[in-house]
């Protein structure tokens, strides 16, 4: 009984010394938890910044800040405050993980500090590296770049935008798309994706023409809806697109406007059918987009 008795004792306080280390230890785990959720959280808005710094060349307002797309997945963060300085630097304050008060110890004011945004690699800017200067007009293989700069003046149903472009029969511009189907880059083009948000895009086109004869409209009048070129490229060729192709599909406002036909030019300059079509003037009432 007696040897009982001082093996409990030891227990006892072996457990009064130990329980506070492990109490502690579970603490301090779900402490360095929750920072690393608000880490999350906030490298997840950094990357959405980045996201809109891409798309329109400019950094968010701290208006716009609550309403971006924000990718993240893990606990249930919350920041009540966000707000950003010119250089893309990143604020967090009055954070909370899973209802419970989450503070950066390592700041005078308790925020979660982030750097600079810088823009994530991309396809897009690793072309537009590529891209000669717009005074750069002579387009010739001596010229640097491998891309060409345009300036287009706005439109009645556009601003004036800047594409860029490959010229000439043999740039190297091929690309696999949907397995082994071969296409040409044509350039990245500033577009926008039906709901009023412009974004600079890679556009590309098949190398090879369609298998079959395919009509704007068959009863040419200019209706795209009907049109079986609009039924095969967003019905079977489509839904016959493997799933990492089919990722890289957005939604594209088209323009559709037209203009009368000219004794002088015929159907006009370059930059005049640029114009009409992102006109009004169409037939019969039909959509300008």
């Amino acid at each position: 009984m007696i040897e009982l008795i001082a093996v409990l004792v030891i227990m006892a306080i072996i457990a009064l010394i130990v329980t506070p280390l492990v109490m502690s230890i579970i603490r301090k785990a779900k402490i360095s938890a929750r920072k690393r959720s608000v880490d999350a959280y906030g490298r997840s808005v950094e990357l959405a910044i980045a996201s809109h710094l891409l798309d329109t060349g400019t950094f968010p307002t701290n208006e716009q800040l609550p309403n971006l797309q924000i990718e993240y997945s893990g606990s249930n963060v919350v920041c009540n405050v966000m707000a950003m300085k010119e250089n893309g630097g990143l604020y967090l304050s009055e954070c909370k993980v899973n209802n419970v008060d989450v503070k950066d110890s390592s700041t005078e004011d308790g925020w979660y500090h982030y750097g600079s945004i810088v823009n994530p690699p991309s396809a897009v800017n690793d072309l537009l590296a590529k891209a000669n200067p717009v005074t750069v007009t002579n387009y010739t293989d001596g010229n640097t770049g491998e891309m060409y700069t345009f300036e287009h003046p706005a439109t009645t149903q556009t601003g004036a935008l800047t594409d860029y472009r490959y010229i000439g029969a043999n740039p190297n511009n091929y690309v696999y798309f949907n397995g082994d189907e071969l296409w040409r880059i044509i350039g990245v083009l500033t577009v926008d994706d039906g709901n009023g948000n412009q974004e600079q895009r890679i556009k590309i086109v098949r190398n090879e023409k369609l298998s079959s004869d395919m009509a704007w409209d068959s009863n040419n009048v200019n209706e795209w809806s009907t049109a079986s070129l609009n039924t095969y490229l967003n019905g079977d060729y489509y839904n016959g697109i493997e799933a990492t192709s089919k990722s890289m599909i957005a939604d594209t406002k088209y323009y559709l406007g037209g203009g009368a036909n000219d004794s002088t030019t015929h159907y006009g300059s370059t930059p005049d059918m640029y114009a009409w079509e992102r006109g009004t003037t169409v037939y019969s009432g039909r959509s300008i987009s």
